[in-house]
C-alpha cells in the first residue's frame, strides 16, 4: 500500500485533501452526534437551518438567497434527511427568515449577519 501512495502525484493527493475538506464543511461534531433522520424535533431543525444557511452564506458570499431545491439537496446528501418540500418540513422556523419566488422557483433570503 505503501508504493501505491508514493506513485500518487501532488495533483491527486491535492483533489484528496479538496474532497475531504469540502466533505468536513457540512459534518460538524455537533450536527452529526444525535439527529434522527426519521424524526427531527424543532429545536434540532432551528439549528439545522441556521447551520445550513451559514454555510451556504460563507461558500458563497456573493450570493444573497439560497434555493430551496439547494436547502432540500443539502437535507439529502449531507444530513441524510429526505422530505417532500422545504416549506413543509422547515413550516415554523421558515417564518423567522424572507422568502421570495414563486411556486416552482422559492428562495430564501439569506440573513446579513452571517
Amino acid at each position: 500500500m505503501l508504493d501505491k501512495l508514493t506513485e500518487m502525484t501532488t495533483q491527486d493527493l491535492k483533489r484528496i485533501r479538496d474532497f475531504i475538506n469540502v466533505e468536513l464543511q457540512y459534518r460538524t461534531p455537533e450536527q452529526t452526534k444525535d439527529i434522527n433522520a426519521n424524526y427531527v424535533t424543532n429545536k434540532e431543525k432551528d439549528k439545522l437551518i441556521k447551520e445550513i444557511l451559514t454555510n451556504y452564506a460563507q461558500e458563497n458570499p456573493h450570493e444573497d438567497s439560497i434555493k430551496f431545491q439547494d436547502v432540500l439537496s443539502i437535507l439529502k446528501d449531507s444530513y441524510g434527511i429526505q422530505t417532500r418540500t422545504i416549506g413543509n418540513f422547515f413550516h415554523r422556523q421558515l417564518k423567522e427568515y424572507e422568502t421570495f419566488g414563486g411556486n416552482k422557483k422559492k428562495f430564501i433570503k439569506l440573513p446579513l449577519d452571517n
